[in-house]
Protein backbone atom coordinates (compact mmCIF):
# COMPACT_ATOMS: atom_id res chain seq x y z
CA UNK A 1 0.00 0.00 0.00
CA UNK A 2 2.89 2.50 1.24
CA UNK A 3 4.46 1.47 -2.47
CA UNK A 4 1.81 2.02 -4.55
CA UNK A 5 0.44 5.13 -2.82
CA UNK A 6 4.40 6.18 -3.55
CA UNK A 7 3.81 5.23 -7.08
CA UNK A 8 0.85 7.14 -7.47
CA UNK A 9 2.40 10.06 -5.78
CA UNK A 10 5.25 10.11 -7.99
CA UNK A 11 3.35 9.97 -10.81
CA UNK A 12 1.29 13.05 -10.38
CA UNK A 13 4.61 14.58 -8.98
CA UNK A 14 6.23 13.77 -12.52
CA UNK A 15 2.85 14.94 -14.24
CA UNK A 16 2.85 18.48 -12.68
CA UNK A 17 6.31 18.67 -13.49
CA UNK A 18 5.54 17.64 -17.58
CA UNK A 19 2.63 20.33 -17.24
CA UNK A 20 4.86 23.40 -15.96
CA UNK A 21 7.47 22.38 -18.13
CA UNK A 22 4.92 22.49 -20.68
CA UNK A 23 4.01 25.71 -19.92
CA UNK A 24 7.10 27.71 -19.53
CA UNK A 25 7.86 26.09 -23.14
CA UNK A 26 4.66 27.09 -24.65
CA UNK A 27 5.30 31.02 -22.54
CA UNK A 28 8.83 30.82 -23.98
CA UNK A 29 7.81 30.20 -27.51
CA UNK A 30 4.85 32.69 -27.30
CA UNK A 31 7.68 35.14 -26.22
CA UNK A 32 10.02 34.46 -28.63
CA UNK A 33 7.21 34.52 -31.40
CA UNK A 34 5.71 38.10 -30.08
CA UNK A 35 9.74 39.34 -30.04
CA UNK A 36 9.72 38.10 -33.61
CA UNK A 37 6.73 39.47 -34.58
CA UNK A 38 8.15 42.81 -33.35
CA UNK A 39 11.10 42.54 -35.09
CA UNK A 40 9.42 42.10 -38.28
CA UNK A 41 7.12 45.04 -37.67
CA UNK A 42 9.90 47.03 -36.65
CA UNK A 43 11.76 45.84 -39.85
CA UNK A 44 8.72 47.32 -41.69
CA UNK A 45 8.16 50.43 -40.24
CA UNK A 46 12.01 51.08 -40.83
CA UNK A 47 11.68 49.78 -44.38
CA UNK A 48 8.69 52.74 -44.57
CA UNK A 49 10.50 55.69 -42.36
CA UNK A 50 13.64 55.19 -44.09
CA UNK A 51 12.77 56.37 -47.52
CA UNK A 52 10.91 59.34 -46.13
CA UNK A 53 14.13 60.25 -43.95
CA UNK A 54 16.38 59.96 -47.41
CA UNK A 55 13.83 62.11 -48.66
CA UNK A 56 13.86 64.63 -46.25
CA UNK A 57 17.75 64.65 -45.90
CA UNK A 58 17.80 65.48 -49.93
CA UNK A 59 15.10 68.13 -50.07
CA UNK A 60 16.92 69.69 -46.55
CA UNK A 61 19.36 70.82 -49.07
CA UNK A 62 17.75 71.82 -52.09
CA UNK A 63 16.95 75.85 -52.39
CA UNK A 64 13.99 76.70 -51.66
CA UNK A 65 11.31 78.18 -54.50
CA UNK A 66 9.23 81.24 -54.31
CA UNK A 67 6.31 81.68 -56.36
CA UNK A 68 5.08 85.02 -57.21
CA UNK A 69 0.88 84.22 -58.34
CA UNK A 70 -1.05 87.16 -59.13
CA UNK A 71 -4.83 86.57 -58.96
CA UNK A 72 -8.43 88.08 -59.75
CA UNK A 73 -12.19 87.54 -59.57
CA UNK A 74 -13.29 85.75 -62.15
CA UNK A 75 -15.53 83.00 -62.48
CA UNK A 76 -12.73 79.85 -63.56
CA UNK A 77 -11.02 81.66 -60.31
CA UNK A 78 -11.12 78.83 -58.05
CA UNK A 79 -11.14 75.84 -60.55
CA UNK A 80 -7.73 77.64 -61.54
CA UNK A 81 -6.15 78.10 -58.22
CA UNK A 82 -7.38 74.48 -56.72
CA UNK A 83 -5.48 73.06 -60.36
CA UNK A 84 -2.26 75.28 -59.12
CA UNK A 85 -2.61 73.71 -55.66
CA UNK A 86 -2.94 70.20 -57.21
CA UNK A 87 0.34 70.19 -58.96
CA UNK A 88 2.28 72.76 -56.49
CA UNK A 89 1.54 70.78 -53.04
CA UNK A 90 3.95 67.50 -54.62
CA UNK A 91 7.05 70.71 -54.73
CA UNK A 92 9.25 70.55 -51.86
CA UNK A 93 10.50 73.03 -50.21
CA UNK A 94 7.82 75.82 -52.11
CA UNK A 95 6.79 79.51 -50.86
CA UNK A 96 3.58 80.37 -52.84
CA UNK A 97 3.21 83.99 -52.35
CA UNK A 98 -0.32 84.75 -53.68
CA UNK A 99 -1.46 88.48 -54.32
CA UNK A 100 -5.23 89.82 -55.04
CA UNK A 101 -6.36 92.79 -57.39
CA UNK A 102 -9.21 93.04 -54.93
CA UNK A 103 -9.96 95.32 -52.11
CA UNK A 104 -10.02 92.77 -49.48
CA UNK A 105 -8.90 89.21 -49.53
CA UNK A 106 -11.11 86.30 -50.71
CA UNK A 107 -12.79 83.99 -47.96
CA UNK A 108 -12.70 81.28 -51.21
CA UNK A 109 -9.16 82.09 -52.02
CA UNK A 110 -7.85 82.04 -48.47
CA UNK A 111 -10.12 78.45 -47.88
CA UNK A 112 -8.36 77.59 -51.03
CA UNK A 113 -4.68 78.06 -49.72
CA UNK A 114 -5.41 76.11 -45.93
CA UNK A 115 -6.68 73.50 -47.41
CA UNK A 116 -3.73 73.51 -49.84
CA UNK A 117 -1.35 72.95 -46.95
CA UNK A 118 1.42 74.84 -48.58
CA UNK A 119 3.30 77.49 -47.11
CA UNK A 120 2.22 80.49 -48.53
CA UNK A 121 1.55 84.25 -48.00
CA UNK A 122 -2.03 85.70 -48.73
CA UNK A 123 -1.97 89.18 -49.52
CA UNK A 124 -3.52 92.06 -52.01
CA UNK A 125 -2.49 94.72 -54.42
CA UNK A 126 -5.09 96.86 -56.09
CA UNK A 127 -5.00 97.81 -59.80
CA UNK A 128 -5.11 101.65 -59.97
CA UNK A 129 -8.48 102.58 -62.19
CA UNK A 130 -6.57 104.65 -64.46
CA UNK A 131 -4.71 101.35 -65.55
CA UNK A 132 -8.06 98.97 -66.17
CA UNK A 133 -9.92 99.27 -69.06
CA UNK A 134 -12.08 101.55 -69.98
CA UNK A 135 -15.63 102.45 -71.74
CA UNK A 136 -15.03 102.46 -75.52
CA UNK A 137 -15.66 105.82 -76.69
CA UNK A 138 -15.29 104.51 -80.53
CA UNK A 139 -14.39 101.35 -82.51
CA UNK A 140 -10.88 100.69 -82.20
CA UNK A 141 -10.05 97.07 -82.15
CA UNK A 142 -6.28 97.43 -81.67
CA UNK A 143 -7.32 99.12 -78.23
CA UNK A 144 -10.12 96.28 -77.44
CA UNK A 145 -12.70 98.37 -78.85
CA UNK A 146 -14.23 96.15 -82.36
CA UNK A 147 -17.12 96.78 -84.30
CA UNK A 148 -20.86 97.64 -82.04
CA UNK A 149 -18.49 97.64 -78.76
CA UNK A 150 -18.91 101.69 -78.07
CA UNK A 151 -20.24 102.20 -74.19
CA UNK A 152 -18.68 98.74 -73.65
CA UNK A 153 -15.94 97.91 -71.62
CA UNK A 154 -12.57 97.26 -73.39
CA UNK A 155 -11.82 94.04 -74.07
CA UNK A 156 -7.93 94.25 -73.88
CA UNK A 157 -6.04 95.99 -71.14
CA UNK A 158 -4.28 99.23 -72.51
CA UNK A 159 -1.27 98.15 -69.57
CA UNK A 160 0.46 95.18 -69.06
CA UNK A 161 -2.22 92.94 -66.67
CA UNK A 162 -0.65 91.92 -63.06
CA UNK A 163 2.04 94.62 -62.48
CA UNK A 164 1.27 96.30 -59.15
CA UNK A 165 0.48 92.61 -58.25
CA UNK A 166 3.77 91.34 -58.79
CA UNK A 167 5.68 94.00 -57.15
CA UNK A 168 3.95 93.48 -54.21
CA UNK A 169 5.15 89.98 -54.80
CA UNK A 170 8.57 91.50 -54.80
CA UNK A 171 7.67 93.11 -51.69
CA UNK A 172 6.90 90.14 -49.67
CA UNK A 173 9.23 88.59 -50.82
CA UNK A 174 12.10 90.50 -49.66
CA UNK A 175 10.47 90.85 -46.06
CA UNK A 176 10.50 87.46 -46.11
CA UNK A 177 13.92 86.83 -47.36
CA UNK A 178 14.70 89.77 -44.44
CA UNK A 179 12.80 87.94 -41.64
CA UNK A 180 13.97 84.23 -42.51
CA UNK A 181 17.54 85.28 -43.24
CA UNK A 182 17.24 83.35 -46.67
CA UNK A 183 19.95 84.69 -49.37
CA UNK A 184 19.55 81.81 -51.68
CA UNK A 185 16.52 80.79 -53.74
CA UNK A 186 14.72 80.68 -57.08
CA UNK A 187 11.67 83.22 -57.86
CA UNK A 188 8.96 82.14 -60.41
CA UNK A 189 6.37 84.76 -61.41
CA UNK A 190 3.81 81.67 -61.62
CA UNK A 191 0.46 82.55 -63.31
CA UNK A 192 -2.48 80.94 -61.97
CA UNK A 193 -4.35 79.85 -65.62
CA UNK A 194 -1.23 78.15 -66.85
CA UNK A 195 -0.65 74.46 -66.52
CA UNK A 196 2.70 73.03 -64.80
CA UNK A 197 4.70 69.58 -65.36
CA UNK A 198 6.20 68.91 -62.11
CA UNK A 199 9.56 68.42 -63.83
CA UNK A 200 9.64 72.50 -64.51
CA UNK A 201 10.70 72.75 -60.63
CA UNK A 202 13.55 70.64 -61.03
CA UNK A 203 14.57 72.64 -63.56
CA UNK A 204 13.96 76.12 -62.02
CA UNK A 205 15.73 75.53 -58.73
CA UNK A 206 18.83 75.18 -61.31
CA UNK A 207 18.99 78.96 -62.22
CA UNK A 208 21.39 80.87 -60.65
CA UNK A 209 20.97 84.82 -61.92
CA UNK A 210 18.22 84.10 -64.82
CA UNK A 211 17.12 81.06 -66.68
CA UNK A 212 14.75 80.68 -69.77
CA UNK A 213 13.29 77.78 -71.28
CA UNK A 214 10.11 76.88 -73.49
CA UNK A 215 6.84 77.41 -73.15
CA UNK A 216 3.84 75.60 -74.90
CA UNK A 217 0.61 77.41 -76.45
CA UNK A 218 1.94 80.72 -76.93
CA UNK A 219 2.06 83.99 -79.03
CA UNK A 220 -0.14 82.00 -81.51
CA UNK A 221 2.82 79.55 -82.09
CA UNK A 222 3.17 75.54 -80.65
CA UNK A 223 5.83 76.93 -78.49
CA UNK A 224 8.17 79.96 -78.05
CA UNK A 225 11.70 80.06 -76.14
CA UNK A 226 15.39 80.19 -76.53
CA UNK A 227 17.44 78.86 -79.63
CA UNK A 228 21.38 77.66 -78.57
CA UNK A 229 24.47 77.15 -79.83
CA UNK A 230 26.26 73.37 -79.12
CA UNK A 231 27.76 75.32 -75.94
CA UNK A 232 23.82 75.95 -74.97
CA UNK A 233 24.51 79.71 -75.12
CA UNK A 234 21.30 81.53 -76.26
CA UNK A 235 22.09 82.89 -79.82
CA UNK A 236 18.29 83.86 -81.36
CA UNK A 237 14.98 83.09 -80.07
CA UNK A 238 12.21 81.01 -81.78
CA UNK A 239 9.43 83.68 -81.57
CA UNK A 240 6.98 84.96 -84.08
CA UNK A 241 5.79 88.06 -82.28
CA UNK A 242 8.13 91.18 -81.90
CA UNK A 243 11.43 89.11 -82.46
CA UNK A 244 13.07 92.30 -81.80
CA UNK A 245 12.63 92.70 -77.79
CA UNK A 246 15.47 93.04 -75.47
CA UNK A 247 14.20 89.67 -74.39
CA UNK A 248 11.21 88.28 -76.19
CA UNK A 249 10.22 85.79 -73.59
CA UNK A 250 6.88 84.78 -71.99
CA UNK A 251 6.38 85.38 -67.84
CA UNK A 252 6.01 82.05 -67.92
CA UNK A 253 9.13 80.97 -69.77
CA UNK A 254 11.60 82.46 -66.77
CA UNK A 255 13.37 82.63 -63.19
CA UNK A 256 15.53 84.51 -61.44
CA UNK A 257 17.71 84.14 -58.87
CA UNK A 258 16.52 85.56 -55.59
CA UNK A 259 20.37 86.79 -54.43
CA UNK A 260 20.03 88.89 -58.17
CA UNK A 261 16.89 90.30 -56.99
CA UNK A 262 18.29 91.09 -53.23
CA UNK A 263 20.99 93.13 -54.24
CA UNK A 264 19.19 95.16 -56.36
CA UNK A 265 16.32 96.89 -54.22
CA UNK A 266 14.77 98.81 -56.95
CA UNK A 267 14.07 96.17 -58.96
CA UNK A 268 10.42 95.54 -60.40
CA UNK A 269 7.83 95.68 -63.42
CA UNK A 270 7.51 98.67 -65.12
CA UNK A 271 4.04 99.20 -65.34
CA UNK A 272 4.55 101.51 -68.61
CA UNK A 273 5.89 98.84 -70.74
CA UNK A 274 4.38 98.68 -73.77
CA UNK A 275 1.80 95.48 -73.96
CA UNK A 276 4.08 92.44 -74.63
CA UNK A 277 7.20 93.84 -73.02
CA UNK A 278 6.70 93.56 -69.56
CA UNK A 279 9.41 90.64 -68.98
CA UNK A 280 12.01 91.95 -71.68
CA UNK A 281 11.81 95.61 -69.45
CA UNK A 282 11.76 93.80 -66.00
CA UNK A 283 14.99 91.25 -67.32
CA UNK A 284 16.86 93.98 -68.74
CA UNK A 285 17.14 95.53 -65.06
CA UNK A 286 19.33 92.50 -64.68
CA UNK A 287 21.04 91.18 -67.50
CA UNK A 288 23.13 92.96 -70.08
CA UNK A 289 22.00 91.78 -73.15
CA UNK A 290 19.84 88.69 -73.99
CA UNK A 291 22.56 86.14 -74.89
CA UNK A 292 23.25 86.34 -70.93
CA UNK A 293 20.29 84.58 -70.01
CA UNK A 294 20.95 80.88 -68.93
CA UNK A 295 18.84 78.06 -71.37
CA UNK A 296 17.33 75.28 -69.84
CA UNK A 297 15.28 72.06 -70.90
CA UNK A 298 17.15 72.21 -74.26
CA UNK A 299 17.57 68.61 -75.18
CA UNK A 300 14.02 67.92 -74.08
CA UNK A 301 11.97 66.95 -76.99
CA UNK A 302 9.03 68.67 -74.47
CA UNK A 303 8.01 71.55 -72.83
CA UNK A 304 7.38 72.07 -69.18
CA UNK A 305 5.07 74.61 -69.05
CA UNK A 306 1.78 75.48 -71.00
CA UNK A 307 0.10 79.01 -71.56
CA UNK A 308 -3.09 77.52 -71.80
CA UNK A 309 -5.62 80.08 -70.02
CA UNK A 310 -8.68 78.86 -69.13
CA UNK A 311 -11.83 79.03 -71.73
CA UNK A 312 -14.29 82.20 -70.14
CA UNK A 313 -17.46 80.21 -69.34
CA UNK A 314 -20.66 80.82 -71.28
CA UNK A 315 -23.94 81.28 -68.87
CA UNK A 316 -26.67 82.04 -71.31
CA UNK A 317 -28.74 79.29 -69.32
CA UNK A 318 -28.32 81.13 -66.21
CA UNK A 319 -30.72 83.97 -66.73
CA UNK A 320 -33.93 81.03 -67.62
CA UNK A 321 -32.51 78.53 -64.47
CA UNK A 322 -30.50 80.58 -62.26
CA UNK A 323 -28.59 78.28 -59.81
CA UNK A 324 -28.46 78.59 -56.59
CA UNK A 325 -25.69 81.56 -55.49
CA UNK A 326 -25.05 80.48 -52.39
CA UNK A 327 -22.66 77.46 -54.22
CA UNK A 328 -19.43 78.48 -54.72
CA UNK A 329 -17.70 77.37 -58.11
Amino acid sequence: MVARRFNSTLVVSFAVCLVIIGYSYIQQTHSQMQVADLLHKNAQLNAMVQPILEKQAVESHLKPLFLITPTHQRLTQQADLISMCQTLKHVPKLHWIVIEDSLSLSAMVRRVLDTCKLNFTHTRAVTPADMRPKLCQVEDPTRGCPPGSVGKIEEAWRHPRGVVQRNQGLTVLRELATKNNIAQGVVYFADDDNRYALELFDVIRQVKVAGAWRVGLVGDMLYEGPITNTNNDVVDWHVGWRPERAFPIDMAGFAVGLAAILSRPGLQFDANAPRGHLESYFLSQLLPRKEAIEAFGMTLDHVLVWHTRTEKPRLKWERKVPSDTSIQV
